[in-house]
C-alpha cells in the first residue's frame, strides 16, 4: 500500500499531497487537513475524492480550484457524475466532476448575488438532448436537497451541455 504525505495544505478539506511513486495529487475529505503539516501521512479512510493533475489541468490550477470551491459542490457534482454514469453509461471523471463543480459554485454564486443568465439554447439543447435535460433536473433537485440552493429551471440547460460535452471527453495521456 503506498503512503500519501501532505505536501502543502489546502484548506481543511483539501489538501495536496505527494505519493510513494512521486505523483502529486489534490485529495479531499472532510477536516482532512485540519492540524496537518507538510509531511504528515494521510489517513486513507478520510480521503473522499482524488484529483491528479494532467495536461490540461496542471497541479497548481487544480489546487487553485480546489481551494476555492467548496467540498459539498465537489461532492454533489460527484453525485451528478455518478446518476449520469448509471443513466446516460457516462465513464465518471475529472473531466465531468471538475467543469461541472465550477459551473454548480458559480451558478450558485449567481443565485446568491441576484445575477440572472438567459440560456438561448434552452429548446434546441431540450430537444437534442431531452435524457441529459432530465438528469439535468434531477440534479437542480440533488442541489436543492443537499446545499438548500433553489437554481431556477433554466440552469438545466448548461448542466445537461456539461453531461453532453463529457461524453466527448477524451481520457487524460497522464500516466
Amino acid at each position: 500500500m503506498s503512503t500519501t504525505r501532505v505536501s502543502r495544505v489546502l484548506n481543511n478539506n483539501a489538501v495536496m499531497v505527494s505519493e510513494d511513486d512521486d505523483r502529486m495529487a489534490i485529495v479531499l475529505g472532510r477536516a482532512i487537513g485540519y492540524g496537518k503539516t507538510p509531511g504528515d501521512v494521510i489517513d486513507a479512510a478520510l480521503v473522499t475524492e482524488r484529483f491528479l493533475p494532467d495536461q490540461s489541468t496542471p497541479i497548481d490550477r487544480l489546487a487553485a480550484f480546489l481551494t476555492d470551491t467548496p467540498i459539498e459542490v465537489v461532492r454533489v457534482a460527484r453525485e451528478i457524475a455518478e446518476l449520469a454514469h448509471t443513466r446516460l453509461a457516462l465513464r465518471i471523471s475529472q473531466a465531468l466532476i471538475l467543469p461541472l463543480a465550477d459551473h454548480l459554485a458559480f451558478a450558485l454564486e449567481r443565485v446568491r448575488t441576484g445575477t440572472e443568465l438567459d440560456h438561448p439554447l434552452r429548446w434546441e439543447v431540450g430537444q437534442l438532448y431531452p435524457a441529459e435535460v432530465a438528469l439535468a433536473k434531477e440534479a437542480l433537485e440533488l442541489l436543492r436537497r443537499h446545499l438548500g440552493a433553489d437554481l431556477p429551471i433554466d440552469e438545466a440547460t448548461p448542466i445537461a451541455m456539461h453531461l453532453v460535452n463529457a461524453q466527448f471527453a477524451v481520457p487524460s495521456m497522464a500516466p
